[in-house]
């Protein structure tokens, strides 16, 4: 049974002080496009047990926000923790949630979408926002894959059922997530990338086990600093952060037409 722990939500594989690392870079970046929390209606979306939403009620306790996550007991979880409610739901068979939101904040959740199902999942965060509304997505991106396995050298770890690492879903192809955002009507504002962790995930790893957790904890912090620095050059990534923000006219462009969605959008 997954646990309130970060290798339940990030990577299994990654020792401690890593994991935490790639949380932390996750929550300067929901944080900072929070526009002081209060009345705002807000949607964690693949909630987990609610590490985002912690990390907004610590700054923001008043704060109005939902969680959604496909699995039941991580809605449990998240509801125990936050305080707040929480549904069980897909994004591609959209559940009933209480009217529209200001912010949508759906990490790694995309990558565990059957791509034929993509369209009428973005679709359907798309039209769940407010006109103008914003939403932050951060998804596995491919340029950063061959730092994962040292260019293929590593075998991947899968998890039982697939063929992919350890986090269980895909790493999308560059210009995949472009793609999918314009044809829900949306447009990215800015992206964000961790390139300096990425480009060295494999000896951060090694280190992050290996040494005392001080002299790994002052490591990754100085890499995240190189991460802030590198973040306008475009380098590869294992994780890309997009804002993406909704048309004001709130009027949606429609998906492609395919087997899961038909082309038609079921929120909003």
């Amino acid at each position: 049974m997954l646990g309130a722990n970060l290798r339940s939500v990030l990577f299994k594989g990654f020792p401690e002080p890593l994991n935490r690392h790639i949380d932390d870079w996750h929550r300067h970046i929901v944080l900072e496009q929070i526009d002081g929390g209060s009345g705002q209606k807000i949607l964690d979306v693949g909630c987990g047990y609610g590490r985002l939403s912690e990390a907004i009620l610590e700054v923001y306790p008043e704060a109005e926000i939902t969680g959604l996550d496909v699995s039941r007991h991580f809605v449990e979880l998240f509801r125990t923790r936050t305080g707040r409610p929480a549904v069980q739901g897909r994004l591609e068979d959209w559940p009933e949630l209480p009217g529209r939101f200001h912010l949508l904040i759906c990490v790694t959740v995309l990558m565990y979408v059957p791509d034929e199902c993509l369209d009428l999942a973005v679709g359907n965060l798309v039209g769940s926002l407010h006109p103008g509304g914003r939403m932050i997505l951060i998804e596995s991106h491919g340029s950063g894959l061959p730092f994962l396995t040292a260019c293929g050298l590593l075998r991947r770890r899968p998890m039982r059922g697939t063929r992919d690492l350890d986090t269980g879903g895909r790493y999308f192809l560059p210009g995949r997530i472009e793609s999918l955002i314009a044809g829900a009507g949306a447009r990215i504002v800015s992206r964000q990338r961790m390139s300096a962790t990425s480009l060295a995930i494999l000896p951060l790893a090694l280190a992050a086990k290996l040494l005392p957790r001080r002299l790994s904890g002052r490591l990754l912090r100085s890499v995240g600093w190189l991460d802030s620095l590198l973040d306008s050059w475009r380098l590869p990534s294992l994780h890309v952060a997009y804002i993406i923000e909704k048309s004001p006219s709130g009027e949606p462009t429609p998906g492609r037409p395919g087997p899961c969605s038909g082309g038609r959008h079921r929120a909003g």
